[in-house]
């Protein structure tokens, strides 16, 4: 056999060579990366200054404004007032001549609403002279110059936006270019005045055009479009007109990166620059001349890339040298591989090499009459998985459109039943017997309701939808609301002979967890539900304990059928129903254990019970360490107290987008007593139209509704009426569902059934 020693040889000769190579590259692009980034630390640091600087005058004009705000609120103690108000403009003269004496703006002015406070009211004064001497400017209706008059965007924009920075602008009445800071002041609803300073461009321009920058660089300012500001070529005009490169895109598209470098050219000439976005959107930057920065280390990179090269025609030389030799028996593998990769794996190759090679061409053939086998063999079991997949798939797509066309399906008639049930029940005037039917009609209507919860809740915690919430949480309110809870909505209605007790021990009274309140109140929940539902008679105990560390455990106990020894391991298992002999069957879904246990996991909590069949159970909740309630810390009550509010809405109007009249009529029906004024569209078009052309206070949007949908519908509000409040209702009730609402542009959200304290509350929170 002959020895491949020496080809290996020849092949360490071409390794040197091209290690040289790629250490001269290695230091070509090190030099070369160095320089550019002390370049770039240059110009960011001197952007940097040059901002703080820009920052400095712009902090101090914001200042200023607010100053002049709280001097307003002191001047005027009723802005509701619509009488004379020159004491009250004389008062707000001497404390704004006060402020400018010490701090010595340029300008500083209030320009009331008059449409607010008719006449001719403007607070103004201006240093004429340069020397602190300050005079009034005389006054004036803005709102004759408002349409008539350029430059009024530090008056419109401020009452648009809240505040707003102009660019420069030539202001007639004193003959100079500006830059104005406003913002508009608004007290119960109504546009009381704009208020602001000024300060003179033409010396913050002098200031910056004369600034001396290294290698012939030069600063430049621009606005949020692009619109240059100050600039030695192109003041006055878009540089986005100059420049197509991605380096400036990026510094004017995108905005999350308050400093940025980049490399771009102009007029032919490449440059480099370096740009901080500033406070008020405006973006300061310096640019130099990329030749200027990099002439010094031109030679040392025109050294190195002739060593580069020399060092890459020696590797090639004697890479063809060793590569003849090595590779020709490598090549026929390659060949053989190309074949078998693309398809084909019935090649061999012939072995009749006498070298090591020989050992290759062997073991290359063995390993593909293997592979070949093994191929088919996956082929087979490919295809058998790829129809596994898709029936799974399209499974899933199945139950989550089913669940999600359930629940909204079931939703909207319960909404009219419950509620309308909910109405004759409060009738006074009903038979006892037609009051119990009522009775029956609402808890049955409940039972179904809570069987569609369960199905979705437990969906949504096996797709991982529902995630955890950390929040601080008092062990006693979610104790004492649920009792409080169960007490007015379950055991009241209980005919069965069970009494329900709490028991919250004197440590735990001001201990709070770190947890999910939501899903400790659930876990609890469902707990409370399984005891009552396998409680004959006897008696419910709610409560928790607390070890010598400290550890809260939270506990349900009841005098129930108890768990068969048996049944102990499947208890946690979706759907399961037990009996306690066998003629007694006990409704229900056999969701709530299973929800409780997964509930649990996500919080890392134990969920565990101990029974004894026939005689009752304890299930037991371990969450987190108990946290004591210091002295300064604020405890937030329960929430859940029944609203005692007298509401009274009739000086508000809103409307009600529901395209089915039975809907309507019960929001109408739970609505009326309190004065307010409904009015009623039956579809998106209709709501969009009604808005558009009259004042409106809350809008109730239903979602799905023909011609256009209540998301289309709030998004097309949203762009001529940003802020009337918009409460979407709707029986889709899954996270995503919600979500979807909140995007579109909603504020708040009631799920149906609707339920009047629900409802009441979402009004209350924006009819004030």
């Amino acid at each position: 056999m002959k020895t491949i020693r020496g080809k290996i040889s020849f092949t360490i000769i071409a390794i040197s060579i091209a290690t040289a190579f790629f250490v001269g590259l290695i230091s070509f692009i090190f030099a070369k990366k160095q320089l550019e980034n002390e370049t770039r630390e240059v110009h960011i640091k001197a952007v940097a200054y040059n901002s703080a600087l820009f920052e400095k005058q712009i902090g101090q004009v914001k200042v200023l404004a607010n100053v002049l705000e709280a001097e307003l609120d002191n001047s005027f103690s009723n802005f509701a007032s619509r009488g004379d108000i020159s004491k009250e403009k004389e008062l707000l003269l001497k404390q704004m001549e006060a402020t400018a004496k010490t701090v010595r703006p340029f300008s500083l002015w209030v320009v009331f609403n008059t449409k607010h406070f008719p006449g001719k009211h403007v607070v103004s004064i201006r240093d004429v002279s340069g020397n602190g001497n300050y005079q009034a400017e005389p006054e004036y209706d803005v709102w004759e110059y408002v349409d008539s008059t350029a430059n009024m965007d530090w008056w419109i924009k401020a009452i648009q936006q809240g505040e707003y920075w102009s660019d420069p602008y030539y202001w007639e009445p004193w003959d100079k270019t500006i830059i104005s800071y406003s913002k508009a002041i608004f007290r119960e609803g109504k546009l009381i005045a704009v208020v602001g300073s000024d300060f003179e461009f033409d010396g913050l321009e002098q200031y910056f055009t004369t600034q001396e920058i290294e290698n012939e660089g030069y600063l430049w300012l621009t606005n949020k479009e692009g619109y240059a500001i100050i600039h030695p070529m192109h003041k006055g005009k878009y540089l986005s007109d100059f420049f197509y490169n991605e380096g400036l895109k990026e510094l004017y598209d995108n905005t999350t990166t308050k400093s940025k470098f980049f490399v771009y050219k102009l007029d032919g000439v490449k440059k480099v620059a370096a740009a901080q976005e500033l406070s008020n959107g405006w973006t300061l930057a310096i640019s130099t001349p990329y030749s200027k920065i990099f002439m010094g280390s031109y030679k040392l990179i025109l050294f190195i890339g002739l060593t580069l090269v020399v060092s890459f025609i020696l590797a090639i030389l004697i890479g063809i040298r060793v590569s003849h030799q090595l590779t020709r028996p490598i090549q026929t593998f390659v060949e053989r591989f190309v074949k078998a990769a693309e398809g084909d794996l019935s090649v061999r190759v012939e072995e009749k090499s006498n070298d090591e090679v020989y050992l290759l061409e062997h073991h290359f053939n063995l390993f593909m009459s293997k592979t070949e086998s093994m191929v088919k063999e996956l082929v087979e079991m490919h295809k058998s998985l790829s129809i596994e997949k898709k029936r799974a798939e399209e499974s899933d797509k199945l139950k989550t459109a089913f669940l999600a066309n359930m629940s909204h399906e079931i939703r909207t008639p319960l909404n009219a039943i419950l509620g309308f049930t909910s109405l004759l029940k409060n009738n006074n005037h009903l038979s006892p017997e037609t009051q119990d039917y009522t009775e029956l009609i609402i808890s049955n209507g409940y039972s179904l309701l809570n069987f569609i919860e369960k199905i979705i809740e437990i969906s949504e915690l096996e797709s991982g939808v529902k995630k955890v919430s950390i929040e601080r949480i008092l062990v006693s309110d979610i104790l004492s609301s649920l009792y409080k809870e169960y007490q007015l909505n379950v055991f009241k209605h209980q005919e069965k002979n069970i009494t329900f007790e709490l028991n919250i021990p004197e440590r735990i009274k001001n201990l709070y967890i770190l947890s999910d309140k939501h899903y400790i109140q659930k876990i609890i929940s469902h707990l409370l539900d399984n005891a009552v539902k396998f409680t004959i008679e006897g008696r419910i105990e709610l409560g928790a304990v607390i070890d010598p560390k400290d550890n809260i455990t939270f506990y349900v106990k009841d005098t129930g059928i108890g768990i068969k020894p048996d049944d102990s391991k499947t208890i946690f298992e979706s759907f399961y129903k037990p009996t306690n002999n066998q003629s007694q069957y006990f409704s229900g879904a056999g969701l709530g254990l299973a929800i409780a246990r997964r509930m649990a996991e996500k919080l890392d909590a134990m969920l565990w019970f101990e029974s004894e069949f026939g005689k009752g159970t304890t299930f037991y909740l371990s969450t987190s360490k108990g946290i004591k309630v210091k002295d300064d810390d604020v405890i937030i009550e329960s929430t859940n107290k029944p609203d005692q509010q007298d509401y009274s809405w009739g000086k508000f109007t809103i409307v009600v987008a529901e395209d089915l009249y039975a809907n309507f009529l019960l929001i109408k029906s739970l609505l009326t007593p309190t004065g307010i004024n409904i009015l009623w569209t039956k579809n998106g078009q209709e709501t969009i139209d009604l808005v558009r052309n009259k004042h409106i206070d809350l809008i109730l949007m239903d979602l799905r509704m023909p011609q256009v949908d209540g998301l289309t519908a709030t998004r097309q509000i949203r762009e001529f009426k940003p802020l009337v409040p918009i409460i979407a209702q709707t029986a889709f009730a899954t996270p995503e569902d919600k979500q979807q609402c909140i995007d579109a542009g909603c504020d708040d959200i009631v799920t149906k059934p609707i339920f009047k304290h629900e409802l009441f509350m979402a009004l209350k929170r924006f009819l004030r």
